[in-house]
């Protein structure tokens, strides 16, 4: 039996290894998109992308209310209980995928209204957006499966196969694209791993979870139902606000500039969203092991817990941020060519939205594994009206980069806020503002450190890959240097070390174990 350090290291292991080498192939694909297709199709890609995001409200939170229902009865192994909920989830989910069907048809009489310029592309634009509507609708009627497994500290299993499934399309699309430059049969090819992806997981489900094989004869539990629905009516409100909230930002750019320059960003978020994910899924695995500890109720644990994980999001957000600051108009420019590379207020707002909600993530976390879903629910409905509104306003004053900057501030002074006093007040019983200070104090000491950086490097004399190599490892290399003097003395380091050694010492004392077993036989 794995304790929570070892789930949480083999869950990190497999998600950074499988994201590196989907990130570096998703890169060599949006080299041949471009190459073959061109910036229009590109701009279609990611403002279908965007709106089908907005669809996924159909979800309700309905899969966060019942993953935190799935931590008890797996801890206490109660089979029976575990039935009856994935039932209810398999059952909501089949009516998901098709509500997302039906409305994403009713979307495309509105098309004409959402894409200001009609893109010079061959292929008919309405079926192009049925075929990524089926994409966002087909994977509801397997994906359910997935959580019980994340629930239980194995994502790394989800992680094996996604990755694994992905990056064999990955190759595959690269290969049509050179083949047949045909846009149709690369989108069909996608909907094709994506059914793969979630069939291959329900069958691993189906191994480790036998008893979950056959729901037909599972009567649907009324009450557990009743009580889904009391805390998705909370999550339901928060999910719409959260999707709008990030998923309106292409529709925007697509209805005030127009689509082509969709195209243009959508790189800068595709750097963006691809080290996102990398992060997310490595401090995502903290989850599971989160909900598993807060059955213990032990308060003083859970609240140390809390600022060592905050500490570490803090160290590897805020790192990033720089590195993307410095680094990313070059990598663009190396990659795509001059005339991809947009402002640095652009980089600017995207990287802002990024770090803001990385280091808001903790809170998140603690909130929904201990079941707090009602407190919040209008805090991301006044940051989403928030966004729009402050998006057309910043983007009369400065243009473009005001609609990725409103995302930011929105974000921090209505989410970022209320999630924290709610965590606090509810979770560790005292008031939030040792919590909001070191936010403060942490933010303040990334922008001093970004200048530091900026002004060093900004004149670097030499050109291409070089250039980008040598500002990479020197910045990294200065950054953490920085880093670790301003925090060597703070408990959270100290702790951050001890962690990391007790990792480093089970690993090696199980490697010992291991091979004096071998020498004996």
């Amino acid at each position: 039996m794995r304790n929570r350090t070892e789930n949480v290291a083999i869950n990190v292991s497999f998600s950074m290894v499988g994201q590196c080498v989907t990130m570096l192939l998703n890169f060599i694909s949006r080299t041949f998109f471009i190459m073959y297709l061109g910036t229009e199709y590109l701009g279609i890609n990611g403002l279908f992308t965007n709106l089908l995001t907005i669809l996924s409200f159909a979800e309700l939170g309905i899969g966060n209310a019942i993953t935190f229902h799935l931590y008890k009865p797996l801890a206490s192994k109660n089979e029976e209980d575990l039935k009856k909920y994935m039932k209810i989830y398999e059952k909501i989910y089949r009516y998901i995928g098709l509500f997302i069907i039906l409305v994403g048809l009713c979307i495309i009489p509105c098309l004409e209204f959402i894409i200001k310029e009609t893109p010079n592309i061959k292929e008919d634009i309405k079926f192009i957006y049925i075929l990524f509507l089926l994409n966002t609708s087909i994977s509801y009627f397997y994906s359910y499966k997935t959580s019980i497994i994340t629930a239980d500290q194995k994502n790394y299993i989800v992680t094996f196969y996604t990755q694994l499934i992905k990056i064999i399309g990955i190759v595959t699309k690269i290969a049509i694209l050179v083949v047949t430059k045909s846009y149709v049969l690369y989108l069909l090819f996608e909907i094709a791993f994506t059914f793969l992806t979630n069939f291959a997981i329900s069958r691993k489900a189906n191994k480790l979870y036998p008893y979950i094989k056959n729901l037909r004869k599972i009567p649907i539990d009324k009450r557990r139902l009743r009580i889904i629905f009391r805390d998705s009516k909370s999550l339901m409100i928060y999910k719409i606000a959260t999707v709008v909230l990030n998923g309106t930002d292409n529709i925007l750019i697509s209805a005030l500039i127009g689509v082509a320059m969709v195209g243009y960003t959508s790189n800068y978020t595709m750097v963006i969203v691809a080290i996102a994910t990398i992060v997310s899924q490595v401090l995502d695995n903290f989850i599971a092991s989160i909900g598993n500890l807060n059955i213990e109720k032990n308060k003083e644990k859970s609240k140390q817990i809390f600022y060592n994980v905050l500490f570490i999001s803090y160290w590897i957000y805020s790192y990033i941020s720089v590195m993307l600051l410095i680094l990313v108009p070059d990598f663009i420019g190396v990659w795509l060519g001059p005339k991809y590379i947009l402002s640095f207020l652009v980089v600017f707002g995207l990287v802002l939205d990024f770090y803001l909600k990385g280091i808001m993530n903790t809170c998140v976390m603690y909130r929904t594994t201990n079941g707090l879903f009602t407190q919040t629910k209008y805090s991301a409905l006044v940051a989403a009206i928030l966004n729009i509104v402050l998006s057309v306003l910043l983007f009369k004053i400065i243009g473009l980069p005001g609609i990725f900057i409103a995302t930011g501030i929105s974000r921090v002074f209505t989410m970022g806020i209320i999630d924290g006093i709610v965590v606090f007040k509810r979770i560790f019983k005292e008031k939030p503002i040792e919590y909001f200070f070191t936010i403060i104090k942490q933010f303040t000491i990334f922008i001093i450190l970004f200048l530091i950086q900026y002004f060093i490097f900004k004149d670097i004399l030499l050109g291409g890959w070089i250039k980008l190599i040598v500002k990479a490892i020197l910045a990294t290399v200065l950054y953490n240097i920085l880093f670790i003097i301003i925090y060597r003395n703070k408990n959270e380091f100290k702790s951050f070390i001890q962690i990391l050694k007790n990792m480093l010492l089970n690993i090696y004392t199980k490697y010992k174990t291991k091979k004096e077993k071998e020498t004996k036989i």
